[in-house]
């Protein structure tokens, strides 16, 4: 431009430099005249302006280069490809020359540092503070490569380290031989199967995904052979789905209303304006929350009571994000609902002027409407504050139940309301149905009401939007017009299991939708075959899906419009998590015999392992080897349509073709290698809720009370109580005597007590408490109170409490009793932010204090300073103090910021000197006593207030009977139950009734720790854990004292799915008498079924030894079948022999295990009986055979003809499908003769006669619903 500027106008641009200075100018000339100065700069300046625009110049070029040869090194990575020259010897020539690799990839290294400090972590003396920086390298590699050498051998790696899923690492090795060649293919690592689409040797869609292992093909002449030996890296699965709609049924009680979501704010006013605020638990986070007093309103008074006051740190919550308030009706709805122990309070504003609250200054005054515990029985009310509390459960709104899902479609809303009446479920009473009954249906046209005119007012009954189903009443279930309410779902807040479920709510919601869901994630890429009535679809055209989330997008509209699609899709994944192995292997053979006639043949074997030496049943190892022969011939006989051409008319292009096929198959399927599967081998039958042994759960405990319901008297409280948690004083070996030599000389944690008696007075007494769990344990079903201790010369009390109080009492240096004000809580969190600052470490006296400068005047309690020297590692004298150890100490017990001064309660009692006790099992030679107490046996407990079983809070141990300093060591203190929950003691003698004050019964675990005579069963070998050390072994221990003549116990455990036993032909398990229990032995039974049908094997127990007890499967199915061809009723009871029958009971549907004891001598009997390794044995293994033909005849385009067999035997089982049970037959004849293509074809005509004949036989190897497996005659 500048050379054309110059040469057609005479301008030029031009650069002058000016030595001296130096500086440049950018001038602008004409005819050499200077006409203008563009810039003026140093020489450094220019020299660096220059530089940029060669090297962006630079860069430009090498861009646009780049981008003309874009397309041809699209396939490339990062990295360019790299050639490798490469000449192999001689004898390897034949994989060609050379080789290159292609790598393309990241990798990234962050390094970071950080400090870290522990202190005491597990709470146990001797673990000390540390403070070490730990240094952090994380790395991520992504790699993929791909390399050949020479022509036939390819490498692939495909790795990822941030893959969650390592099976989706991808490494293949693979030689790929020339045409003419034996060895066609070699491939190692990563690979996949395709099978001809036999009928007994192949997988749908005829490949499998996701192998890992060698596959090689073979080719000698026209013999094609292929084999494999892999693992498969997933598992199969198939699911079959209804397109036209999706179906959810949602099934509701009485009792599931939404709780705690909706409140009714009782205010005669109308509410202007409403703050609503939510204690959020912890300590005050500055900005979100802030302490605040919440009170009960008194609506009548229109004041607080103070009686009821709970403290919390308070976040207010954001209408229309975290709420909504209907001004109307002043009810209050929650977008979250709480859960049973969170807070809620408002402060609020009325038309007339008042105002409920303070929010102005802090700590805020709040209305409570829901505080953190109700009374546990709203009839049962002890106090004024329990009268407060009814109060607000009534706040709580109990006529709404969700509907599970948003926004539907009330045209596709079905809701029936049925009563549960001993199984029976009735949808109505008086001739109403309950949905008219409850105001639901007013028109009775079975269909739930959008909305209801009540008295003028219009009521919403079905909230479709929110998915709410809004009931007219507020109490609805103790409606007058209900013959049988329900009235305890409105008066216990917290209900037992059984309880509220006299009413069911049965919604079932439709929703048209293109998704299906696999319920699976991590699909293997290609492995689903997706079939739409008998069809098989094709991804990207009929559906697409997604791998990682398991689901399927439908595209073809012909499945979406059709209201009866079945869609069956079987597919592979890659489970997060599994304990078995999966292996293929096998060889396959096709061999071209002639043009159109081929033979095939496979053996091929798939197995799975389990890591589990004890697998339980359904976790088996199997294995199941098949083999099979294929013949094919297809083949087009063109005379036959040349035959047909010679009747003058016709002039037939169609050829004429006959075709066969023939398969036979044998399987030996093992549904159990290891030969055992596990029906329950007691080693997880145990449930049990430990008492803390740290000595950071443990406070100073409340004044127990007295047998009238008084506190202990104060005087007799001991002088002192001290309390550690040291590792090194017991070792395992000085407990339990009968563990692994390599176990003995373990630290065993235990919780050390020193108890100083108040002047030496017998009477004294002291004791700590703790928090078990806020909500509760449900303990109804726990047996036993499992103690070891060491000790003597001191009563140990153990209370289990539903409610305990809380005001901790001790005394100070001058031993004066501290007890505070029952008002106020003694702790040290002054200002409330949940958090311990500099200035509040000073004990729970409240009053900082040197001990060693404390005086008879001093605030102090002169006896809180806290002290510990690990060089004097044993003396704990000053371990408990409060002041300066560095916690935030507080008396309460469940931190809400409410003292609790509730006592309901069971306490028991063990004298420690009392060695004749019947609850002492046995103390051994170092002085350590276990004892095992009946929980629930009234003998061994003491009743205080109102407890609970089902919602045990707390716990607290405290002793008297000492007159002299004690020291205790407490190994272990627990409540112990089991999955077998005891039935209760029944009599086969109407006339010797059951007497629970005499008779006990109870069942629990038993191992090497919990009884030092434990032994094994025999052949059991203990197996190591992942640190090396040798399992515990446990038995079922059923234990029994004073059973009467005729009289048995029975424990029972169901199971979660319903099980089948038909795989196996024998039951078998251990029993021993427990030594010391004298004979007679009981009879030990087993029963299996459900409640109500059930077979019962007994088995008298003569040897102090373990015994095997074998039963046969078949023999007991005789013998019930036997019962049931004679029976007038299928509901009675059968015994023959040692087998007794009740009702109809089945193998295959196995729902829960009884076992029992029985006194079948003439006077009670004492003792335990140990029961071990149930489990089921010699699975069935008999081979099964199947074959299948058709031939297929087509005579042009007139004659289409086909005959086809398939048997599949009993037994038999393919390579992706189960065990089957029947041996079924099927035969089919067809013919169509197209007879208008025999006319001449100017008539026009169409003339099809079509004929078919088919007949499907099926001989079950049990009979219908039932575990008898039939004879040959009988089928």
């Amino acid at each position: 431009m500048e050379e054309y500027l110059f040469k057609a106008l005479g301008y030029r641009d031009s650069i002058f430099v000016d030595v001296e200075s130096p500086l440049l100018f950018h001038l602008n000339t004409y005819e050499k005249e200077i006409i203008d100065t563009e810039s003026v700069v140093s020489y450094d300046q220019y020299i660096r302006g220059r530089v940029k625009e060669e090297i962006k110049a630079s860069f430009q070029a090498a861009l646009k280069e780049s981008l003309k040869t874009q397309k041809s090194r699209s396939q490339q990575g990062f990295i360019p490809t790299i050639e490798i020259p490469m000449t192999f010897p001689k004898g390897l020539s034949f994989l060609g020359e050379g080789g290159k690799i292609d790598i393309d990839g990241q990798q990234t290294v962050n390094l970071s540092m950080e400090k870290r400090s522990f202190q005491e972590v597990v709470g146990y003396e001797g673990i000390r503070t540390s403070s070490f920086f730990n240094p952090k390298l994380d790395q991520s590699l992504k790699l993929k490569l791909k390399g050949t050498v020479g022509t036939k051998i390819h490498i692939l790696i495909d790795h990822d380290s941030q893959r969650e899923d390592e099976r989706k690492q991808k490494i293949t090795l693979k030689y790929q031989g020339d045409e003419d060649e034996i060895v066609q293919l070699i491939e190692a690592g990563d690979t996949r199967l395709s099978l001809p689409s036999t009928r007994f040797a192949s997988f749908p869609g005829g490949s499998k995904e996701g192998l890992f292992g060698l596959k090689t093909k073979l080719k000698l002449g026209g013999i094609e052979i292929q084999a494999v030996a892999t693992r498969e890296k997933g598992e199969t699965q198939q699911g079959a789905f209804s397109q036209g709609a999706k179906i959810d049924t949602l099934t509701l009680y009485d009792r599931d209303f939404e709780r705690f979501r909706f409140f009714y704010i009782p205010e005669v006013d109308s509410i202007t304006e409403i703050k609503v605020f939510k204690d959020e638990g912890a300590g005050v986070i500055p900005g979100v929350t802030v302490q605040g007093y919440s009170y009960y309103y008194n609506i009548l008074t229109q004041a607080f009571d103070t009686t009821l006051l709970e403290i919390g740190n308070y976040r207010l919550l954001t209408e229309g994000e975290d709420y909504y308030f209907y001004p109307g009706s002043h009810v209050l709805e929650l977008f979250n609902k709480l859960s049973e122990d969170e807070r809620l309070a408002v402060y609020y504003k009325t038309t007339s002027g008042r105002t409920v609250g303070n929010i102005s200054r802090e700590p805020l005054t709040l209305s409570l409407i829901k505080p953190t515990f109700y009374p546990a029985n709203m009839d049962s009310l002890f106090s004024h504050q329990d009268t407060l509390l009814a109060d607000l459960w009534n706040y709580v709104i109990k006529n709404i139940y969700s509907l599970g899902t948003k926004n539907l479609d009330p045209e596709n809303i079905s809701i029936e309301i049925y009563r549960d009446s001993a199984g029976i479920f009735l949808d109505g009473e008086n001739n109403k149905k309950y949905l008219q009954l409850f105001g639901l249906d007013e028109n009775g046209d079975g269909k739930v009401e959008i909305s209801r005119n009540i008295n003028g007012i219009t009521y919403t009954i079905l909230d479709a939007d929110k998915g709410l189903l809004i009931f007219p009443f507020p109490e609805p279930f103790i409606i007058d017009s209900l013959t049988y309410p329900d009235s305890i779902i409105y008066k216990k807040p917290r209900l037992e299991s059984d309880e509220g479920k006299k009413y069911v709510i049965k919604v079932v919601t439709k929703k048209a939708s293109e998704l299906l869901s696999l319920n699976q994630i991590n699909i293997i890429e290609n492995s689903e075959v997706v079939i739409y009535n008998g069809r098989q679809l094709t991804r990207g055209v009929d559906y697409n899906i997604d791998y990682e989330s398991g689901t399927i997008v439908i595209l073809n509209d012909e499945i979406l419009k059709d209201p009866n699609a079945q869609i069956k899709v079987t597919y592979d994944y890659a489970p997060l998590f599994s304990l078995k192995q999966r292996s293929l292997w096998g060889v396959r053979f096709d061999y071209n015999i002639l043009e159109g006639l081929s033979l095939g043949g496979s053996f091929m074997g798939r197995s799975e392992s389990a890591l589990d030496k004890r697998p339980r049943l359904g976790e088996e190892p199997q294995k199941a080897v098949l083999t099979e022969m294929d013949l094919n011939f297809n083949r087009e006989v063109p005379f036959l349509t040349e035959l047909v051409n010679k009747i003058p008319y016709l002039n037939k292009e169609a050829s004429s073709r006959l075709r066969f096929q023939m398969e036979i198959a044998r399987s030996y399927p093992n549904p159990n290698t290891e030969g055992d599967g596990y029906l329950d081998d007691m080693e997880s039958t145990d449930d049990e809720v430990s008492l803390p042994i740290s000595r950071f759960d443990w406070k100073y405990s409340s004044i127990p009370l007295d047998e009238y319901g008084s506190e202990l008297d104060t005087t007799y409280l001991a002088e002192k109580i001290v309390w550690a948690s040291p590792i090194d004083l017991v070792q395992a070996g000085d407990v339990y005597n009968n563990i692994p030599e390599e176990e003995k000389d373990d630290a065993l944690s235990i919780l050390y007590l020193e108890l100083y008696p108040y002047q030496n007075n017998p009477s004294s007494f002291i004791g700590l408490s703790t928090l078990l769990l806020s909500s509760g344990y449900d303990m109804s079903d726990m047996e036993f109170l499992d103690v070891i201790v060491k000790g003597k010369n001191v009563k140990l009390n153990i209370d289990l409490a539903t409610d305990i109080s809380e005001n901790a009492v001790w005394r100070n240096r001058a031993g004066n009793v501290v007890s505070y004000d029952p008002g106020k809580i003694a702790d040290e969190d002054k200002n409330h932010n949940g958090q311990l600052d500099a200035d509040e470490d000073v004990g729970l006296d409240g009053v900082e204090g040197d001990d060693s400068k404390w005086t008879q005047t001093s605030m102090d309690d002169g006896n809180d300073d806290y002290y510990y020297d690990p060089n004097d590692k044993h003396n704990f004298s000053r371990i408990n103090g409060t002041e300066r150890n560095g916690r935030l100490d507080t008396e309460e017990l469940k931190v809400d910021g409410v003292l609790s001064l509730y006592n309901n309660y069971y306490e028991y009692t063990i004298d420690l000197n009392d060695t004749s006790s019947a609850i002492l099992v046995e103390e051994n030679a170092n002085g350590f006593k276990h004892y095992l107490i009946p929980l629930k046996n009234p003998e061994y407990y003491r009743k205080i207030g109102s407890p609970s079983f089902e919602n045990i809070r707390f716990a607290r141990i405290w002793f008297t009977g000492f007159d002299k300093p004690e020291t205790l060591m407490v190994v272990r203190i627990k409540v112990v139950g089991n999955k077998y929950k005891k039935i209760g003691i029944f009599t086969q003698d109407t006339t010797n009734p059951v007497n629970d004050s005499v008779e006990s019964f109870g069942v629990h675990s038993v191992s090497v720790k919990d009884d030092p005579l434990y032994t094994s069963p025999p052949g059991i070998k203990l197996e190591r854990d992942i640190s090396g050390r040798l399992e515990t072994e446990h038995s079922l221990a059923i234990k029994y004292n004073n059973l009467g003549i005729q009289h048995y116990g029975v424990v029972r455990r169901l199971r979660v799915k319903t099980e089948d036993f038909m795989s196996y032909k024998k039951i078998k398990f251990y029993v021993k008498p427990r030594p010391g229990t004298s004979k007679p032995y009981p009879v030990i039974f087993v029963r299996f079924g459900d409640t109500l049908n059930y077979y019962e094997y007994r088995y008298k127990i003569t040897s102090s030894e373990w015994q095997e007890i074998s039963i046969d499967i078949d023999e007991l199915t005789q013998i019930k079948k036997a019962f049931l061809d004679t029976a007038q009723s299928p509901y009675g009871i059968y015994s023959a022999g040692n087998v007794v029958i009740k009702g109809n009971p089945s193998f295959t549907q196995v729902k829960a295990y009884e076992i029992g004891v029985l006194n079948d001598e003439n006077s009670p009997i004492s003792g335990e009986i140990w029961l071990d390794e149930l489990r089921l044995s010699e699975p069935r293994k008999e081979p099964g055979i199947a074959y299948t033909g058709n031939l297929n005849f087509k005579l042009a385009d007139i004659l289409d003809a086909g005959v086809s067999f398939t048997r599949q035997g009993d037994n038999f089982q393919t390579l992706t499908g189960n065990l089957r049970r029947s041996d079924d037959r099927n035969y089919n004849i067809s013919s169509t003769l197209h007879l208008g293509n025999l006319l001449p074809p100017q008539w026009g005509l169409r003339i099809d006669i079509s004929g078919i004949r088919s007949r499907n036989i099926s001989y079950p190897r049990l009979a219908s619903l039932s575990d008898v497996i039939l004879t040959s005659e009988q089928k």
